[in-house]
């Protein structure tokens, strides 16, 4: 499988992550990881809960920020 590029969001917050997975599969999981603590998910959480899962992730940040 290609791995696909997901933004997330939440209030004004954003952030992205490369996964090697369908959509489907990533709504699924994500919903079983924000039921393992509805007060404490986050990103870095959530990319390791792909990782457990046997599913390939990295969190996308940006080295620059460049005015365009």
């Amino acid at each position: 499988m290609e791995a696909k590029i997901y933004a997330f969001y939440f209030d004004e917050e954003e952030f992205l992550m490369e996964i090697e997975a369908d959509k489907k599969t990533v709504e699924k999981l994500l919903d079983e990881y924000r039921n393992t603590d509805p007060e404490g998910y986050n990103d870095w959480g959530w990319c390791e809960f792909l990782k457990n899962k046997g599913i390939k992730a990295r969190l996308l940040a940006p080295d620059y920020y460049i005015y365009f």
